[in-house]
Order: structure tokens, then C-alpha cells, then sequence
């Protein structure tokens, strides 16, 4: 093998530079040559340059050798070094930001993208993975650092939003789940400069749905960086879908090590509508509104510390039993936050007050006169100071 003859470590790293500085520059990480030969196929004629490592050691040399990547696609499984293990090493001085991983597994179970993200990987692709899809992945990755260089140099994050927006539209999802007996409506409100609110959804059958919300501190790419990682990891706590609290410290535990100095607020409600019960756990995000078909309004507030903070469990959960006609409202604090030209804020006590007071009319028209409001509250048709998000489940 090539590579084992000439080690990259020993190549002129100047010369190396000079090259590599016309093209985007991916480290491919990987103990079979077949697959480093695929992913060069792939690659180079998309006109990225593309070098080669057969192990986790020749990659951490051709770093220290002075070669720097856009991107690093690694592999998980390989022997000696995995690439878990180098991922950490790695993000002892490059941050997700600075230099993007993509981590190539063989196994998608949850438990291994959960180990690659807390390691510091920034998305997952299984093996065996589609060109266009490894493509698209690595565009994405590759825009994202280049729009931070970009802020850097500038000081400035004008030039973050079109890429912060489509991260931010990604992470989205395309369809709402339809569950018998349950009415769901969901409205995001984007902010001129982009913030970090999400929303998904763990649809199990059988009448039952996890809703899940959250809001990363900060806008612009680093936001909606963090948000497309809630995501992944989200999609790979599926199986803890029924228990609220655990899944909101196994989150916790997952993304702490990765988001560096921000933080998440988030919120999961677990609803069973053939049992007609409802379990909300959160972390430090608002209180979970369910709406009585008789105008009484009851807040689920369990205790739940920030994501990000520390690794530690935390997470309560609260429960209560749901009738015909119970309305229940997940937001994030750009609602609550809205501010007029006086710097006065949309009190929350009037917010739930307008939730009473349109008890009696669908969640479409609800949302649409809460966005009316706060337009006027604002004195303005200009996007909001900060994204908002509203998700409301109707029990039918």
C-alpha cells in the first residue's frame, strides 16, 4: 500500500499548502484503502482535493504536519485508534466549528451516533452511503466553515444568514405526524438574523407521539449549527421516546462535551392518547400550557437544569390525565420576548390570557392572531428580535 510505504508525515507539508490552497481540502480517515479509493472517486471530481490517512495516527500527522482540512470524513470502526477516539482528540484544539467531522459508520445504531456526537462529530452518514447524499452533507459542512471564517475576518454575521437559514430550514421537519384523535399545528417565526428554535417529533403508532422543542442560545450559524446536532441526537433517543425525563438527561449527557460556552433550553412532552395521559419533561425551558375545555389553564413546570451546563442528570417529570377538548401549547421565550419600541415585553400573563380568551376557535386562527398581536405589539411587519416557535396539540 502506498500509504504505508510513504507516509503523508513525510511529504513536503509547504509544498502540500501551495496546493491545497486551490481547492477545499477533506481528510479522509479510513483502514480500507477500497473505501478512501471511493470516497477520492467521489470527491476529486467535484473538485475538492482530497487527502488520505489509513488510520487515526497518519491523520493526527498529517495534521500536526501543517496540512489543514475544511472537513474530516472518519471512519468509526478502526483498529488501534477508533475514530470515537480520535474525534476527542481532535477537539482538544479545533472546535466544530473551526473544523467539521463527519463520521462514517457501518452501524447506525443510536448508541454509536450518540458516542460520535458527544465526541464532537458534527453529522453521521451510514455505510453504505450514497454519492449525492455524501455530497450534499459535505457542501453543507464546508459552507458552514466557511461562513464563520467569513464572519471572523468581516466581524460581522450579514454574511451567516443565508447559510444560518438553510441549516435552520433543514433541521425542520417536512411533515407533521398525523395521530388519530389528536390535532397537531406548528408555526415557526424566523428572526431577521436567524435564532436557534427547533421542534420534532418521535411518532411511535398506536396513538402515541413524543413532541419535542427547544431554543439554542445565540443566532446566526453557531445556533443553527447546535440545532441541526439537537436534531441528530433526538433522532437517535427514539428509543427512550416514552420516558421524558431520561430522555432529556441522556441529551443533556450526549451534548454537553460539544457545544461549547452556549447552552439549550428545551421541552419534551410524551402523549398516549389510547391511555389519555401526558408526561412533560424539561431543561430550563417554559412550562408546558394545557388548556381546559372549561377555560381552566394548568403550567407543567418540572424541574430540569439548561443543556450545556453540566453533564449531570437533572430532569424531572410531571404527569397528568388529558380529556376531549384539552389543548396543549409548547413555545420557546421569542414569544414571551417580543418587545415594543419602548422596550416593554408581550407579558406572559396576557399571553396566557389570549390563550383562554380564543379557547373556542381552531389552532390555525389561535397562532394567527397571536402573530397579529405581536406584529402590533411590535409596531412592526419587520421579522422578529428573535425566532419563534409554537407547537399546539389539540386532544379531538
Amino acid at each position: 500500500d502506498v500509504y504505508k510505504r510513504q507516509p503523508t508525515s513525510n511529504v513536503n507539508t509547504a509544498q502540500q499548502s501551495a496546493a491545497f490552497e486551490k481547492r477545499h481540502v477533506i481528510l479522509a480517515v479510513d483502514d480500507d484503502p477500497l473505501n478512501l479509493k471511493i470516497i477520492e472517486n467521489h470527491l476529486s471530481s467535484h473538485g475538492y482535493q482530497v487527502v488520505k490517512a489509513m488510520s487515526g495516527q497518519q491523520a493526527l500527522d498529517i495534521l500536526s504536519g501543517g496540512v489543514n482540512p475544511d472537513l474530516i470524513l472518519l471512519d468509526v470502526m478502526m483498529p488501534r485508534m477508533s475514530g470515537i477516539e480520535f474525534a476527542h482528540i481532535v477537539r482538544k484544539s479545533r472546535s466544530v466549528i473551526d473544523l467539521p467531522i463527519l463520521m462514517l459508520t457501518a452501524k447506525s445504531r443510536p448508541e454509536d451516533i450518540a458516542a460520535g456526537l458527544e465526541a464532537g462529530a458534527n453529522d453521521y452518514l451510514p455505510k453504505p452511503f450514497d454519492r449525492k447524499e455524501l455530497l450534499a452533507r459535505v457542501k453543507t459542512l464546508i459552507s458552514l466553515k466557511e461562513s464563520m471564517e467569513e464572519r471572523k475576518r468581516l466581524s460581522t454575521i450579514i454574511h451567516d444568514l443565508e447559510t444560518a437559514r438553510r441549516i435552520q430550514m433543514a433541521t425542520i421537519p417536512k411533515r407533521i405526524p398525523n395521530v388519530p384523535g389528536l390535532a397537531i399545528t406548528t408555526r415557526y417565526l424566523p428572526m431577521e438574523q436567524i435564532g436557534g428554535d427547533f421542534y420534532d417529533f418521535h411518532d411511535l403508532g398506536d396513538d402515541r407521539i413524543g413532541v419535542f422543542i427547544a431554543d439554542v442560545s445565540g443566532h446566526g450559524v453557531p445556533a443553527a449549527l447546535i440545532a441541526s446536532m439537537v436534531k441528530i441526537a433526538f433522532s437517535t433517543l427514539r428509543g427512550l421516546a416514552e420516558r421524558p425525563d431520561e430522555l432529556m438527561n441522556e441529551m443533556n449527557r450526549i451534548l454537553t462535551q460539544s457545544i461549547e460556552d452556549q447552552f439549550i433550553t428545551a421541552g419534551y412532552a410524551f402523549i398516549d392518547r389510547s391511555s389519555m395521559t401526558l408526561s412533560y419533561a424539561r431543561a430550563g425551558h417554559e412550562p408546558l400550557l394545557i388548556l381546559r375545555r372549561d377555560g381552566e389553564l394548568r403550567e407543567l413546570v418540572p424541574p430540569g437544569p439548561l443543556i450545556g451546563i453540566s453533564p449531570r442528570k437533572g430532569c424531572g417529570c410531571s404527569s397528568v390525565d388529558l380529556k376531549p377538548g384539552d389543548r396543549m401549547i409548547l413555545y420557546t421565550d421569542g414569544i414571551t420576548e417580543v418587545s415594543n419600541p419602548e422596550r416593554q415585553t408581550f407579558d406572559f400573563s396576557f399571553f396566557k390570557d389570549l390563550i383562554v380568551r380564543t379557547r373556542d376557535i381552531s389552532a390555525n386562527q389561535f397562532i394567527d392572531h397571536l402573530t397579529s398581536l405581536l406584529e402590533q405589539w411590535q409596531e412592526s411587519s419587520l421579522p422578529f428580535e428573535d425566532d419563534a416557535t409554537i407547537v399546539v396539540v389539540d386532544v379531538i
